[in-house]
């Protein structure tokens, strides 16, 4: 019994009953003596009743009894038959379930252990209830792990492989995700011509709010002549990169496609310079790809709403946005309600494999349409998740608009080439895009 008292040491069970049950159940599998094995389950019996009148935290003993009986079944060290003695701690966990929750959020990682792997043990029908009371009870200690991530909380190692075994065999995949905060898989590209004050002070104000969240890189991409944007924000997950380039017309799909090369993430968001979403809003965008339910996702419904130069010049944090939402009657939707510009999130490898950006559009135009119709045509899942866009103002200057009568003809008779296109043909046309190769 040496060994199986280390064990109880270092899961720090000292209390005589604990050592007497394991005592007594290891004799009752060495020595097939029925007998012990009809002690165990007095025992366990008398120990549910004495930990009736214990303190809530040591009603938390029967849950670190549960994952050493676990630990040593799964190292073949306890023999014969266990179910019964599963199904009375399942039955007791249960009952004291409300106090057991009220643990640190340390000891979490222990009742995650000791459900998720009793999830799935039980084979006759009979177990069935423990069974879906040990799924139940799975999910509620999610939902408490929630309250201490709103919090604030940081999570142990301990918590986060527990986590991250869950998202693994997807029970409750989205809210998992959510849990291991999934955005530290996602980079946020923005690529920029600064051409008026209110686009660098529109930056400014994104770049704060992005950084509030938790992605893994933002990078910002300035072509121009000469840099006129100065990062002033202090964060090791933003990186700047300028390209010399003299021509007056901004060929932004050409250097979107290069931001998703560099970008290290899968899911990649590409952002314009002055949009502001709340982040319950792109964590859901996040999320519907990250669990493969969608290729490309918005982080809003379609509502782009636009801010006077008043607003734009007040607005200086995320925190306003909740106030904006609530009058949301009082901005211009200048894109109608189903506008598909301004930020979308991709699975970067499948995007690109559909074609990434359509370089064939060169300077301002149609290019935000052609994307969601081209996406569409080839049978992707699109998804848009619920709430408004807010469009900080500027001026719209000469890459607000077509740079030239020609260039307006060309790049809408590609856009409605694509639409006119089936599904194979598109295929065929992506293909034969050289800047692919």
């Amino acid at each position: 019994m040496n060994n199986i008292e280390l064990e109880i040491t270092g899961t720090d069970l000292s209390w005589l009953d604990v050592k007497r049950i394991l005592y007594c159940y290891v004799l009752a599998c060495t020595k097939q003596d029925k007998r012990y094995e009809r002690h165990t389950v007095k025992l366990l019996t008398e120990f549910e009743e004495v930990v009736g009148e214990k303190t809530d935290g040591e009603a938390n003993v029967l849950v670190r009894l549960g994952s050493v009986l676990l630990s040593l079944y799964r190292k073949e060290r306890l023999k014969g038959t266990v179910e019964m003695l599963f199904r009375m701690l399942d039955s007791a966990i249960y009952r004291f379930f409300p106090d057991i929750l009220k643990q640190d959020v340390g000891q979490l990682a222990v009742l995650i252990y000791y459900l998720r792997n009793r999830v799935g043990m039980s084979v006759r029908d009979k177990d069935m209830v423990n069974e879906l009371n040990n799924k139940q009870n799975l999910i509620l200690v999610l939902d408490k792990l929630n309250k201490y991530q709103e919090e604030g909380t940081t999570f142990p190692d301990s918590i986060i492989e527990e986590l991250k075994r869950l998202q693994a065999e997807r029970v409750c995949p989205e809210q998992t995700a959510c849990l291991l905060e999934i955005g530290s898989d996602v980079s946020i590209v923005i690529p920029l011509r600064i051409d008026s004050p209110e686009r660098v002070r529109n930056l400014d104000v994104l770049l704060s709010g992005l950084c509030k969240m938790k992605f893994k890189e933002i990078i910002l991409l300035e072509a121009d002549e000469t840099a006129r944007y100065k990062l002033k924000i202090d964060n090791p997950c933003v990186r700047y990169v300028f390209v010399q380039d003299d021509d007056p017309v901004f060929y932004r799909t050409r250097y979107l496609n290069q931001l998703l090369q560099m970008a290290h993430s899968p899911i990649v968001g590409i952002w314009d310079t002055d949009v502001i979403i709340p982040e319950y809003q792109i964590m859901d965008a996040v999320k519907r790809i990250h669990s493969g339910k969608a290729v490309m996702a918005y982080p809003y419904d379609g509502r782009f709403c636009a801010l006077t130069e008043a607003q734009s010049i007040d607005f200086t944090d995320n925190g306003m946005v909740s106030e904006l939402i609530g009058h949301i009657g009082d901005f211009q939707l200048p894109a109608g309600d189903y506008s598909v510009g301004g930020a979308f999130l991709v699975n970067k490898y499948m995007y690109l494999n559909a074609g990434g950006e359509n370089e064939n559009f060169y300077g301002w135009g149609p290019e935000d349409l052609e994307r969601f119709r081209r996406i569409k045509i080839l049978g992707l899942p699109v998804y848009r998740a619920t709430g408004c866009l807010f469009h900080l103002h500027h001026p719209r200057n000469e890459n607000s608009g077509f740079a030239t009568p020609e260039l307006e003809v060309s790049n809408r008779k590609e856009f409605l080439k694509i639409c006119g296109m089936t599904q194979l043909e598109l295929y065929q046309y992506i293909h034969s895009w050289t800047w692919r190769d």
